[in-house]
């Protein structure tokens, strides 16, 4: 197998409303995120 090499600013643990409405925000300043 292969391994990815995924790449991401900010990884965001939990998925929740708050988790979602931080990576919405960041993602208007061109940051890659992760949830």
């Amino acid at each position: 197998m292969k391994a990815k090499d995924n790449h991401f600013d900010v990884v965001i643990i939990g998925g929740g409303v708050v988790g979602c409405a931080i990576a919405r925000e960041l993602s208007k300043y061109k940051v890659s995120v992760a949830v």
